[in-house]
């Protein structure tokens, strides 16, 4: 198996230019779960649209993959999602402690103002922390977040897309890659997972192996030639993330300046649709 067998296996049934740019960038997602010494390598991504255009079928195609977990964030349990302390069985862990590889939260907007604060930690730095009774535990996981959301009205009023978002700022801000999906998709037939699962997870391994180093000049022509208000130092930590999981389908342990120009130009091309600058 190689890279291209991955981003060929995924969520096949959904054609088109904005689906193939979704399958890259889950692609890149699997590659790049895991944690260096001071940072997040795990890119995070939000399926933002409107009802109808396969956000629910790729999260749960996603879920299929070993150490994968699909939620409703309507109804799924901060306590069951990330534990609880039991006054007899001490601290109980939840759901995600089993997650390995990719958390999809599906109906995002739809969650509690509560829900949608507890994923700050978890998006930024891979943290779970509960507080209860004047008990304070955490814990790290070892994971990256598949996401969706539909616009307030389940429509978009205007082309102030993120205005329509029913997310915190500082959660939409974790996000690495927010694919906009505003036209609806008719699937027609059932599509069945086709991963060999022994060979995908061989494959997800060797590559997550691969120790990728970043060049320090590399670092420093990055923030000197993209900071500012467009590529803030979030931003520029995402063209990190991307560049290291694109080092990786090369199975290469450096990231070079070519796969710093690949990210950028998926980055740009993946915003310039959310900003409504590009059709899909």
């Amino acid at each position: 198996m190689d890279f291209q067998d991955l981003i060929n296996g995924l969520f096949p049934a959904l054609k088109g230019t904005i689906y193939n740019k979704v399958r890259l960038g889950v692609a890149y997602q699997l590659l790049s779960i895991g944690k260096s010494q001071f940072f997040r390598d795990s890119i995070h991504i939000l399926l933002y649209g409107i009802p109808g255009t396969g956000k629910t079928h790729i999260l749960k195609f996603i879920s299929n993959i070993p150490g994968s977990l699909y939620i409703n964030a309507q109804t799924a349990s901060i306590p069951g999602l990330y534990g609880y302390y039991h006054k007899d069985a001490g601290f109980v862990h939840g759901a995600i402690s089993r997650v390995s590889n990719i958390l999809c939260i599906d109906e995002l907007d739809k969650s509690t103002r509560t829900f949608k604060n507890s994923l700050n930690e978890l998006l930024e730095d891979l943290k779970v922390t509960i507080e209860k009774a004047k008990m304070e535990i955490s814990y790290d996981v070892n994971l990256a977040v598949l996401a969706a959301a539909n616009p307030k009205y389940d429509f978009f009023k205007s082309k102030n897309y993120l205005d329509e978002l029913n997310l915190p700022g500082t959660v939409i801000d974790r996000f690495d890659l927010i694919f906009l999906l505003n036209k609806t998709f008719n699937l027609h037939a059932d599509e069945t997972y086709s991963f060999n699962n022994d060979e995908l997870m061989k494959y997800l391994n060797e590559v997550r192996g691969i120790n990728v180093q970043v060049p320090e000049n590399i670092k420093i022509n990055l923030n000197l030639s993209y900071s500012g208000l467009y590529f803030t130092g979030r931003r520029i930590n995402t063209i990190i993330r991307l560049a290291k999981a694109i080092a990786r389908s090369y199975k290469d342990n450096v990231v070079r300046e070519q796969y710093v120009e690949e990210a950028l130009k998926y980055f740009i091309s993946v915003a310039n649709i959310l900003l409504g600058y590009a059709s899909n």
